[in-house]
């Protein structure tokens, strides 16, 4: 009988922790998609500035949008469309931190 009693505590205990666990991961994921909600609000915010300014500044902003929300992300490649086909117009980070424009004439 207390063999039955200690295994009974010792699962109900093993029950606490793992779900003391999970609730710290879910806290932990809503404060990453709070401040993920802010930083994306933010590069709304950058990105209609950017937006008045000229179409080099929209690139820019949209490659630093990616790069902040993304970290993992090293380069950014944006693409127009140009007689039917899509031409590679800016070209943001990467190994070498290139920053390239190109500008059809």
């Amino acid at each position: 009988m207390v063999v039955v009693s200690l295994a009974c505590a010792g699962a109900c205990a093993i029950a606490a922790i793992r779900s003391r666990a999970a609730a710290r991961a879910a806290e932990a994921a809503l404060a990453a998609g709070r401040s993920g909600d802010a930083a994306f609000v933010e590069a709304s915010r950058r990105l209609a500035g950017a937006a008045r300014e000229s179409v080099c500044a929209v690139r820019a902003e949209i490659a630093r949008a990616v790069r902040t929300l993304a970290p993992a992300v090293d380069g950014v490649l944006l693409y127009e469309e140009h007689g039917g086909e899509l031409v590679c117009v800016s070209t943001f980070g990467g190994p070498e931190n290139v920053t390239a424009t190109h500008s059809s004439g």
